[in-house]
């Protein structure tokens, strides 16, 4: 939505870390969930030379959760230093 594209917009132009966290991935089939995320990151292509950093999540199954912890766990860390 427009709105999440001016959202992640304005974290770049503030240079802010982040990600995207798609979730409830097991609610979509893996190619219908591939080809929207294609779909997003063309879009953000338009304005950025490389997406940003992408998680696909889901409570339902755990995918995702190590990596969303171990994002957390470095900004964190880059936060102290």
């Amino acid at each position: 939505q427009k709105s999440d594209i001016n959202f992640i917009s304005w974290f770049g132009e503030k240079n802010l870390p982040f990600a995207l966290l798609f979730t409830k991935a097991d609610k979509l089939s893996k190619s219908r969930l591939f080809n929207g995320l294609e779909k997003y990151k063309r879009t953000l292509m338009e304005q950025w030379d490389e997406p940003p950093l992408s998680i696909i999540t889901s409570a339902k199954t755990g995918e995702g959760k190590d990596q969303v912890l171990q994002l957390i766990e470095e900004m964190n860390s880059e936060l102290k230093d």
